[in-house]
């Protein structure tokens, strides 16, 4: 069988960024005003600190993953469920548009899985008449990985499942903060740049944790030096670095390993990993953090609050955000003092204690201000 796990991917992001647009309108049509719902990513742009050049097209699979996996400011997640299903599916389908749209190299393996994800997605939204194309598709993936392994259909659709799985290496933790944390209420607001950011409200996008999705097995990083295990290895790495980013390198690090369910990350898997990061065209500063390339950080000014129900290590934190929260709360109120604007610092990311870590963190932050 001449199958070519790059045209059948290919074959199936473009069927699936057809049936997705109408979809996206008809639910983001009653916020919009007549607006294209394309509008509603030049303003999550704003918000995040990034700059609103880029135009956005209905019909492009990036912009519609996009909305679909982000959080759209006060509308939340409008596509899904309480399980995030569609978040987490849009997450893992951005990944193998990375890849395809960058002609990486994709196995017949991956083709089944972009196909079955696909065909998830949009049983999801009861599409039966996009679902017809895709499950065609999908079948022929599954008829040439079983051809290719030598085994039954069933056994080797059974063998492309990736279950998740909870058993990691976790990153570390500041320890257990008493009672309820939450950011002051003014740190939470936004003014908007025109009066169509008031779509998705006038609050500032809060943290929110790459949720991880299972995207390969853990031999991609055991052979890092392979072309096709770099190319996959990237196209994770850019996608969370978009999602989180700024990003300390050893959360990425967790992150991308667990993407591809290697459960303990060995300090030269990491570091080969961090090679990986720079080549594929990511900043990472002098204190070791991983920008995404849309924002820059010589003129980021935003920070993402969050409250301490939020798992977030504060040395995760970079010093450059926490110095843009401790700015804002200054200009709303320069007579206070610097232990009262560590305090308020501090409950903007959902800590109070202040650990010789913490501590040492935020002499970071005043050595930059």
């Amino acid at each position: 069988m001449n199958f070519k796990p790059s045209l059948s991917v290919k074959e199936t992001l473009d069927h699936l960024s057809v049936r997705l647009d109408p979809i996206i309108a008809a639910k983001l049509k009653p916020y919009l005003g007549g607006l294209p719902w394309t509008k509603i990513l030049e303003i999550l742009d704003g918000k995040k600190g990034s700059e609103r050049s880029h135009r956005y097209r209905t019909n492009d699979l990036q912009a519609q993953l996009r909305v679909l996996s982000q959080r759209l400011g006060d509308l939340g997640y409008p596509f899904d469920n309480g399980a995030r299903f569609v978040s987490s599916t849009a997450n893992k389908l951005k990944i193998y548009r990375n890849a395809s749209a960058h002609n990486e190299v994709l196995t017949v393996r991956d083709a089944y899985r972009a196909a079955d994800a696909s065909v998830e997605l949009l049983l999801y939204f009861n599409d039966d008449e996009g679902l017809t194309e895709l499950r065609r598709i999908r079948r022929e993936a599954l008829v040439a990985l079983a051809e290719q392994e030598g085994v039954s259909e069933d056994s080797a659709e059974k063998a492309a499942v990736l279950e998740p799985t909870t058993d990691y290496d976790d990153d570390p933790s500041d320890g257990n903060e008493k009672g309820k944390i939450e950011p002051d209420p003014e740190v939470l607001e936004q003014a908007p740049e025109d009066p169509d950011d008031q779509i998705l409200g006038l609050k500032r996008l809060p943290y929110e944790p790459w949720e991880v999705v299972p995207v390969g097995e853990k031999d991609v990083l055991y052979d890092l030096r392979s072309t096709g295990s770099k190319e996959s290895v990237r196209s994770v790495v850019n996608e969370i670095a978009s999602f989180e980013g700024p990003v300390h390198v050893e959360r990425l690090a967790r992150l991308t390993a667990r993407s591809f369910d290697l459960k303990k990350l060995s300090k030269s898997r990491a570091k080969a990993l961090v090679r990986q990061f720079r080549s594929a065209g990511l900043y990472i500063d002098e204190d070791n953090f991983v920008w995404p390339r849309d924002l820059d950080p010589n003129t980021w000014s935003e920070f993402r609050p969050n409250d301490n129900t939020v798992r977030r290590f504060f040395l995760y934190i970079s010093p450059i955000e926490i110095l843009n929260a401790a700015k804002f709360i200054k200009a709303k109120h320069p007579e206070m003092s610097d232990r009262e604007l560590e305090a308020a610092v501090l409950r903007t990311f959902g800590k109070k204690r202040r650990t010789k870590a913490v501590r040492e963190h935020l002499v970071k932050v005043k050595e930059l201000m």
